[in-house]
């Protein structure tokens, strides 16, 4: 088991001094590129590689042959399905094949895995693949330690809150998170596990002041955090109003049955009532409420209680009123001094009034005049 653990650790030892020894001593003038059509491969992080362009095969397999060395360059259009060399961004990740597989249909799938921010210097033409040197592209950290690695725990547990509330958590990508230490490790991960666009995550690719990465980072996580929040307070919403719906249709449907064990059932004067108020097309928003409590008031009631009848005399009258009509007043006084004493003997007094009353509105229309009152006992012409 020992042996096996120092072999592992030999071999990776090997693999980080040939590297080094790659792009100190520019041993790869001509390196494998491997087009990226949506992924953008970050340092320390490994992915599967899905490939079916012919000139992706061939670039894998002539790495894998050779040392497994290879340079991923995501392309700059997502459409374009054989990307010439000026289709590729220059930043990229010098990578190290760890697996391929050949398929059955003739694609390959890979897992790759980065190792170093490199930038493109020279390409060289191969009728099969590309091929390019590489040059080293180095980090920048203005940011004194303390500040650095308070902006670092920042975007950890803005992350870990994220993945949080996913409804796709995955139990070994948080374990992982919680135990990276490098910090290039973890702004890494976090950038390839954030949603994102290629072209945003190849933009913090090629920033070289890491404080910016960061810092652009914890913007994004802060933006997908506020997103979270706003769609569970609309599901929540959402959630509450059908709850009422549902509360509301139960309780109605509850009350309908209780009506008919009672012999109450179906109230027919109620529905006639409505036809009638939606076919008076008011308008009058407040007379229009007015009217639907009326109706409400009307439909609680048990139709043997004394009040159900003068409610429905109400009703039956003020349904009736000329509510959407009008005519144009007529004041000839002359005229209605005939009609007073054509239809009722004496009554001096209150005709002199009604003429006086109508005078003034004739004088002034707009006048806010005061209401009449006749009084006297029945049969003396009041109502006619």
């Amino acid at each position: 088991m020992a042996n096996s653990q120092n072999k592992s650790s030999s071999k990776k030892n090997n693999l980080e001094s040939s590297k080094h020894h790659v792009l100190s001593e520019g041993v790869y003038d001509r390196l494998p590129i491997l087009p990226l059509k949506r992924a953008v491969m970050f340092p320390k992080v490994s992915l599967p590689i899905a490939m079916t362009r012919q000139k992706s095969i061939e670039a894998c397999q002539a790495a894998y042959r050779k040392d497994k060395w290879i340079l991923a360059l995501t392309q700059r259009e997502e459409t374009d399905a054989e990307p010439d060399v000026n289709q590729l961004f220059e930043v990229g990740t010098l990578c190290s094949i760890d697996k391929i597989v050949r398929l059955p249909q003739g694609g390959m799938n890979a897992i790759i895995r980065g190792h170093q921010r490199v930038k493109l210097n020279r390409i060289h033409s191969n009728t099969l693949y590309y091929e390019g040197k590489i040059e080293a592209y180095e980090e920048e950290n203005t940011m004194d330690d303390k500040s650095f690695m308070a902006l670092m725990e920042e975007v950890r547990d803005s992350t870990l809150e994220l993945m949080h509330s996913s409804n796709d958590i995955k139990a070994e990508a948080l374990y992982t998170l919680k135990n990276i230490n490098d910090p290039l490790h973890l702004l890494n991960f976090v950038v390839v596990s954030l949603p994102m666009p290629s072209n945003e995550k190849q933009e913090l690719l090629r920033e070289s002041t890491i404080v910016k990465r960061l810092e652009a980072i914890q913007e994004r996580l802060s933006n997908e955090l506020q997103i979270i929040e706003l769609k569970r307070m609309i599901h929540e919403k959402t959630r509450e109003d059908i709850e009422q719906q549902q509360r509301n249709f139960f309780l109605t449907q509850q009350l309908k049955t209780i009506q008919e064990e009672l012999g109450t059932g179906q109230n027919h004067d109620v529905e006639r009532f409505k036809e009638d108020l939606a076919g008076l097309e008011i308008t009058d928003q407040q007379l229009k409420a007015h009217f639907d409590r009326e109706l409400q008031k009307l439909e609680r009631m048990h139709t043997g209680s004394p009040e159900y009848g003068s409610q429905t005399a109400y009703l039956e009258f003020a349904l009736k009123l000329p509510w959407n009509q009008s005519t144009k007043d007529s004041f000839d006084l002359k005229h209605t001094r005939q009609v007073l004493d054509k239809h009722h003997f004496g009554l001096k007094h209150v005709k002199e009034r009604i003429v006086e009353y109508l005078a003034v509105l004739k004088l002034k229309q707009d006048a806010k005049a005061p209401i009449l009152c006749l009084v006297g006992p029945p049969g003396v012409g009041k109502t006619s």
